[in-house]
């Protein structure tokens, strides 16, 4: 009875997101890789606005970079609590803002030196990253103002990948194949990869949807089961972070396999918005 009581009078809500979100300190090159481009970035008395803060660790070194006001926007409320908890053991509370919103519904007092957005997923396809830096830079920056990550490069390549196709069977039962999230060592390339896409965050139209046939020159016989992407970063001029910088590969399964010998040319059509995972279609041409 008790505890019936306790689940009725109490809203819980999963600790999903900031888990993952914490989870991502232990990825410490990747946190170096920014720390130095932010410390190129950030110059005394700045504005600094961060959407998708997460832990808040990103906001942090920006605070500590010299940073006069730092704003960690993040649409989580018990992530921007633990970053807001964060700034208080550091000493950096009274440098930074907190606000659980989403990036679409804030409003800023004023326009930003830098915007800082780090919503990379494989290939640009699942998370923000793409609409979210394109909105920041027509409403948060000001002009000549920053916006980090500035580029992102996306390639393809076709792979026989059977153990995640297993996934999606069990005991006679069988489910629709969706992309999934695969380390390098869960796929063999059958090509050389392909650039995808190219995305500028500093521009401020956004770019139409994703969509390119792809010929690729098969290199050994196998079962094509489908397309691996991936992404490279440039967080400014000298700075870039890729896969190995604590991301993992997409899969993007055919609809059905097929066998390819050595030296046969296929041709891919890849196409989504990015941000919108239902958006993604791929076909063999």
């Amino acid at each position: 009875m008790a505890t019936r009581k306790l689940m009725k009078s109490k809203k819980y809500a999963t600790p999903f997101a900031k888990l993952h979100a914490v989870s991502l300190l232990s990825q410490k090159d990747r946190i170096r890789k920014f720390a130095h481009a932010i410390g190129n970035a950030v110059t005394d008395g700045d504005y600094v606005i961060e959407l998708g803060a997460g832990s808040g660790i990103l906001s942090l070194l920006a605070a500590q970079a010299g940073a006069e006001k730092v704003t960690a926007i993040d649409i989580n409320s018990s992530s921007i609590a633990y970053a807001r908890q964060a700034a208080r053991e550091n000493n950096l509370d009274k440098t930074m803002e907190f606000v659980t919103s989403h990036y679409l519904e804030f409003k800023p007092e004023q326009k930003a030196d830098v915007v800082i957005c780090e919503m990379l997923s494989s290939m640009l396809l699942v998370e923000q990253q793409v609409t979210a830096s394109f909105h920041a830079v027509s409403s948060f920056l000001r002009e000549e103002g920053t916006i980090m990550p500035r580029r992102a490069r996306v390639y393809a390549v076709p792979v026989s990948c059977h153990s995640i196709l297993e996934r999606f069977k069990w005991n006679g039962l069988v489910f629709p194949r969706v992309p999934q999230t695969v380390g390098s060592d869960q796929f063999t390339p059958l090509s050389e990869t392909n650039l995808l896409a190219k995305f500028d965050f500093s521009k401020q139209t956004i770019p139409e949807k994703v969509d390119k046939t792809l010929e690729f020159s098969i290199q050994q016989e196998s079962i094509l089961t489908g397309v691996v992407g991936y992404f490279e970063v440039d967080l400014d001029e000298e700075t870039t972070i890729s896969m190995e910088d604590g991301w993992r590969h997409l899969f993007l399964p055919l609809k059905k396999a097929k066998h390819v010998q050595e030296g046969d040319s296929e041709r891919i059509r890849i196409a989504y918005l990015p941000g919108q995972l239902d958006s993604l279609a791929i076909q063999l041409r």
